[in-house]
């Protein structure tokens, strides 16, 4: 419980003092909280990657441009969706799609990595949520894709067949 004289704060006739001729409620306002905000605040720096994957992601870079120069040179520099001629400037490298996942000696292993643009790959990996809509004229490529992929990539083409029809059962039971 709170000692006091019967003294009032210097702002509010009706409080009685708490330390520095001031009620509690002008202590922390104007001598308490002003000092805390004086005081330097610590900062921690959380590294986005660790050293290890940082290494990974430089490899990459360099791998990615030494595929992208080759494609270049043996003329197979269309996008992996859409099969559009992709512009042939060595300096300007596309995105990347990759067939398997990216993580631990995969992101460097450039045999299942395709170049693509950007648009279409974006909305590839989007589609997880949105295969009910593939039949909207934005989303023709996709299916110019799918009997690509039927020839050249028979597993993948499984998989997206998988897909469409676990969204389709999801979308009849709703």
């Amino acid at each position: 419980m709170l000692n006091h004289s019967k003294k009032f704060c210097i702002n509010h006739p009706t409080r009685y003092i708490f330390a520095k001729q001031r009620c509690l409620y002008c202590y922390r306002k104007e001598i308490l909280y002003p000092k805390q905000l004086l005081k330097p605040k610590k900062v921690y720096k959380i590294k986005n990657s660790s050293p290890k994957r940082a290494l990974l992601i430089n490899e990459y870079s360099r791998k990615k441009k030494e595929k992208w120069i080759q494609l270049i040179n043996e003329k197979k520099n269309r996008c992996f969706f859409s099969d559009i001629i992709l512009t042939p400037d060595p300096n300007i490298v596309p995105d990347f799609h990759h067939l398997y996942e990216k993580e631990n000696n995969h992101l460097i292993d450039m045999d299942n990595t395709y170049p693509c643009i950007f648009k279409y790959h974006r909305e590839y990996h989007d589609l997880q949520r949105d295969y009910e809509n593939l039949a909207r004229e934005d989303k023709l490529w996709y299916s110019y894709f799918i009997e690509r992929i039927k020839i050249t990539f028979p597993l993948l083409y499984q998989k997206e067949m998988y897909l469409i029809q676990k969204a389709n059962t999801k979308v009849k039971r709703l």
